[in-house]
């Protein structure tokens, strides 16, 4: 017998860092259920921003409990995808976030380089702790160089294409881009910890910032990560739709969990999700659009252009949303941007779920509405819902209202 979430049948498709599955018997378990009692929908979900299993299934139950409530005759199961995202409060999601809260302390970043190596290889961690040691003289340029060359170790490859970091952020003296990713909008009275400690310090500035940049390298780690796991995904969700071709199938992520299932997309080669739900997701709002810098389309253009998606696909955005709406102004920052407007739908560098998708052809403006009104949802358009009425924060997406869209979206079968 599976295992239930909010009384639906429930089954783990659990991935380590490298993006191989942790056990290949729970893809084999979900595909004899399909073939031996078909349910009339697959919902495949993943978390975003969780390295805690309990956090990732406490979300999907609350999501799917909300589901049901919507509509108890539906038949589904429940396919909740976990995968080592590194666990950061909200606030420490904004690349400054947490260190811009007032303690530019040696024993904070210590601590945060610290709680960075457990989610590190050998050789990551070696790197960490010798960052750590230089935490101790950072206050010198040179060591102030070499710390941010420890770090630089952590980023994706030059050449990972959407995963890749910002030019600058490699290519900047050590020193350098430590000033530029200083806390700039406080001032001594922000600063409760007083004398070397406070950030209103300018040695406390330069240990925020060394933080802001610890949070940048994890931010681009788990961008890639999500795309390595969704490309994964992918030939689990080929295997599962060649065992039950008559069961439609629903992509729903949060955060960079919304990448990781815009990413399985990209790469199946027989699964053509009925639709996909994409819940304030940590990529760029230009993902889906054509020839936005009058040069190039975006990353998953062809997800729409092919149809990878048969159904519609919806998007959550608001501006409550401060991790997303504030990570890529970092980035239009370390890109030498100007400061007005940043991650605003103007912006180069703009969140999905801070601002839905941009320069898209088929996009369509849309509200959330609440649970039991209609929504106009079409195959081959992406719906941006703007849902500043519902949700109130990056982790704000398991109320009624959000499980009201879902099931529309997936009523909506094209």
């Amino acid at each position: 017998m599976p295992d239930t979430l909010a009384a639906y049948p429930f089954f783990s498709l659990a991935f380590d860092r490298d993006a191989n599955p942790t056990d290949p018997h729970e893809a084999q378990a979900l595909r004899a259920h399909l073939r031996s009692d078909p349910p009339a929908h697959l919902v495949v979900v993943s978390h975003g921003w969780n390295n805690d299993m309990a956090d990732a299934r406490a979300l999907y139950e609350a999501l799917f409990r909300n589901v049901r409530g919507r509509d108890h005759t539906l038949d589904l199961v429940v396919a909740g995808v976990f995968w080592p995202s590194k666990k950061m409060a909200d606030r420490d999601l904004i690349p400054g976030g947490a260190a811009s809260v007032g303690d530019g302390s040696e024993a904070a970043l210590r601590q945060a380089l610290a709680d960075a190596e457990a989610d590190a290889t050998p050789e990551e961690a070696e790197h960490l702790e010798r960052a750590r040691v230089l935490t101790r003289v950072l206050e010198h340029e040179e060591a102030q160089d070499r710390f941010v060359d420890h770090l630089r170790t952590l980023l994706p490859d030059p050449e990972a294409g959407a995963d890749a970091a910002p030019a600058r952020l490699r290519d900047l003296s050590g020193h350098e881009l430590l000033d530029l990713l200083a806390p700039d909008d406080l001032d001594d009275g922000d600063a409760d910890m007083g004398g070397a400690a406070g950030i209103g310090n300018p040695l406390g500035k330069l240990r925020a910032a060394a933080r802001n940049l610890l949070n940048l390298t994890t931010y681009y780690r788990m961008k890639r990560r999500a795309g390595a796991t969704g490309k994964a995904l992918a030939g689990v969700l080929d295997d599962l739709a060649a065992a039950a071709p008559d069961v439609p199938m629903h992509l729903v992520g949060h955060s960079f969990g919304a990448r990781l299932v815009t990413s399985a997309a990209a790469h199946t080669e027989a699964a053509r999700p009925a639709s996909m739900t994409l819940l304030q997701a940590a990529f760029s709002h230009n993902a889906f659009a054509r020839n936005y810098q009058g040069t190039r389309d975006g990353d998953f253009r062809e997800v729409v252009t092919l149809k990878r998606v048969r159904g519609p696909i919806v998007v959550t955005h608001t501006r409550n949303d401060k991790a997303v709406g504030y990570a890529y102004p970092l980035a239009s920052k370390l890109a030498g941007q100007a400061a007005s407007g940043l991650g605003d739908a103007d912006s180069l560098y703009g969140g999905l779920g801070s601002n839905g998708a941009q320069h898209t052809p088929e996009a369509q403006s849309g509200v959330m509405v609440a649970a039991g009104q209609p929504y106009p949802f079409r195959a081959g358009t992406v719906h941006n819902l703007l849902a500043d009425a519902f949700i109130a924060d990056h982790s704000d997406v398991t109320g009624p209202e959000v499980a009201h869209a879902l099931v529309a979206a997936m009523q909506a079968d094209g």
